[in-house]
């Protein structure tokens, strides 16, 4: 209880020092966890003044009341049970955060443990854990280690956050030198800071907002980090307009499809007409989305990013993996008969009309065209016509094109232009390649 008592008195007058500093400053955001023993860590908490502490940077002087704030301490070669930072406010401070389940961290203490023997009093090395003594203790003794630890300790994580360990902080001449990985914790660049020649360490940036839960992407676009592949399928976005497409930029090749069909995003992807899909399922109504309609619940967006040298059949296979998996569908192509509507010759070519003479608002188009106008939906549902050309006819078909994009849903009247031409339109049987999109039998479904 004495020494508890006796800490108290240590700490009042940094408390009431804090306590300006804080009021001075009502920017500051971060509240102090702890400091050193329980005793001390309530004695602080209490204080309702201190509600802030901001995070230092590169080139920040330290504040005149964390030189002063006491540190628990284990392993120290003199046997003291608390320090400050104001011990060694004249030589090169390293602090170096770091715990028992951390293998890098182990492997750093081990090297810093080293480099302090060799540099001696130019430099003062200075262990930080939040682990408490019983855990520390016996660690570092186990080891050897001449080096005293901090524990209990995670007030300082409030001046220097993390989200990664080892995490070092360097302090020369009462100003943060640097912040950064074990591996910039060798003797040249502890030389060359003592030098003071102007020698600047690899920053270590933690991302300190950094969410699992979030796509990784965010993060390596924010620090430039290269995306070499990643797929997302969402729902409808609204404020995002439908399209499909694919683009690059100098590293990557990105596919996207934004708020459209499901029947669209494997249309474009097979790269085959809407008229040559067929959909298997128990209610295939919902993979007939209208364009106009309001039911936002038949639309998805996707994007997949691969690198840019990624062959083109890969692509393919991945996205409809992706789309398979996550719609729980199957797709696949067979050859079967299919009811077609077939143009075929019906009078000698002398014989028919000139096209040359049609009214200047039509549009001239082969016979091969026109048909590949006809088979273009733009989107997808049950029963859609398709034509096919067999005719001999070499010229020209004389009609406007908003006919084209209306008629071509009622082949009656694809077949009343022809019958100008002197062509016919037969509905026959075809053998054609379809692509099947089937459900998944639920004792089939991925997980």
């Amino acid at each position: 209880m004495k020494r508890n008592l006796r800490l108290t008195a240590m700490l009042w007058p940094i408390i009431t020092y804090m306590c300006l500093e804080a009021r001075a400053q009502p920017e500051r955001s971060e509240v102090p966890t702890s400091v050193g023993s329980p005793a001390q860590r309530s004695t602080v908490l209490s204080g309702d003044c201190i509600d802030s502490i901001k995070a230092l940077q590169i080139g920040d002087t330290i504040p005149e009341y964390l030189w002063q704030v006491p540190l628990q301490v284990v392993n120290h070669p003199e046997g003291k049970q608390t320090i400050t930072l104001a011990d060694y406010k004249h030589k090169l401070i390293i602090i170096d955060f770091w715990a028992t389940w951390c293998v890098p961290c182990i492997k750093s203490i081990e090297k810093l443990d080293t480099l302090q023997k060799e540099f001696k009093e130019a430099v003062a090395v200075i262990p930080v854990t939040y682990e408490d003594a019983d855990k520390a203790r016996p660690f570092f003794a186990a080891r050897g280690w001449s080096l005293p630890t901090a524990v209990s300790q995670t007030m300082l994580r409030r001046f220097f956050p993390y989200r990664s360990i080892p995490h070092q902080i360097w302090i020369k001449d009462n100003i943060v030198s640097g912040i950064t990985h074990a591996e910039d914790a060798i003797a040249a660049n502890i030389h060359r800071m003592l030098q003071s020649d102007g020698h600047t360490l690899h920053t270590k940036r933690d991302i300190l907002n950094y969410d699992k839960t979030k796509a990784i992407s965010t993060y390596a676009d924010r620090v430039g980090s290269p995306v070499f592949m990643s797929s997302a399928l969402t729902g409808h976005i609204e404020g995002i307009p439908a399209s499909v497409g694919r683009t690059k930029t100098d590293r990557n090749f990105i596919v996207f499809y934004t708020n459209v069909s499901i029947v669209k995003m494997y249309q474009r992807t097979l790269q085959v007409p809407n008229n040559r899909i067929m959909v298997r399922g128990s209610d295939i109504s919902k993979y007939a989305y209208e364009s106009g309609s309001d039911d936002n619940h038949q639309r998805f967006s996707y994007q997949l990013i691969v690198p840019l040298n990624t062959d083109r059949n890969v692509l393919k296979q991945r996205i409809l993996g992706d789309l398979d998996y996550n719609f729980q569908l199957v797709v696949d192509s067979q050859v079967t008969d299919v009811d077609c509507y077939v143009i075929h010759d019906a009078e000698p070519r002398g014989n028919r009309p000139d096209s040359t003479k049609a009214p200047k608002s039509k549009q001239a188009y082969t016979l091969a065209s026109l048909t590949s106008l006809l088979n273009d939906f733009v989107s997808w549902k049950p029963g859609l016509p398709v034509y096919i050309n067999e005719s001999h006819y070499s010229g020209h078909v004389m009609i406007s094109p908003n006919s084209v994009k209306s008629m071509k849903y009622q082949p009656s009247e694809v077949k009343k232009e022809l019958e100008a031409l002197g062509l016919i339109l037969k509905k026959e049987t075809r053998p054609l390649t379809m692509y099947f999109i089937t459900e998944r039998e639920p004792s089939k479904r991925l997980n």
